[in-house]
């Protein structure tokens, strides 16, 4: 009989403690969602639509060079947006102040900013691309207000 409510407080633990354990890891190493996706591809456009001076992707990937911005979801609500070649400290505060009506728009908690200077993309031989180092002028975290 003990031996019987010993396994069963066995289980028991082991299924509580299992249980705390996968709701920790995922809130320190939470993956983004199909949310947290829809919510920097809609901060990335209400930024881009604002700010106005973006050209056509494919332009830029083919001159290799130009004005260009890439969202990245993140977890909790809380996207990044990298921007290529917006210098000026004047584009930089209007980008700020889009992305301030953006992170308002599209419910998110906050949007990382980051400026660099100039996109720098690196061809390996296999047929892949990366970027190499690149020159960070600023980041700049907005947040829901």
């Amino acid at each position: 009989m003990n031996s019987t409510k010993s396994k069963r407080m066995i289980l028991v633990v082991s299924l509580v403690g299992a249980t705390l354990l996968s709701r920790l890891l995922w809130l320190v190493a939470h993956i983004p969602s199909f949310d947290d996706a829809a919510i920097a591809d809609r901060v990335g456009h209400e930024i881009s639509q604002q700010y106005g001076h973006f050209p056509d992707r494919a332009e830029v990937e083919k001159e290799g060079h130009g004005q260009i911005y890439f969202a990245h979801p993140g977890a909790f609500r809380k996207p990044r947006v990298d921007l290529y070649e917006v210098t000026s400290p004047a584009d930089m505060a209007r980008v700020e102040a889009a992305a301030r009506e953006a992170v308002q728009d599209a419910h998110a908690r906050s949007v990382t900013l980051r400026f660099f200077e100039k996109e720098n993309i690196k061809l390996f031989a296999s047929g892949g691309q990366g970027h190499g180092p690149e020159h960070l002028l600023k980041q700049e975290v907005i947040q829901r207000g």
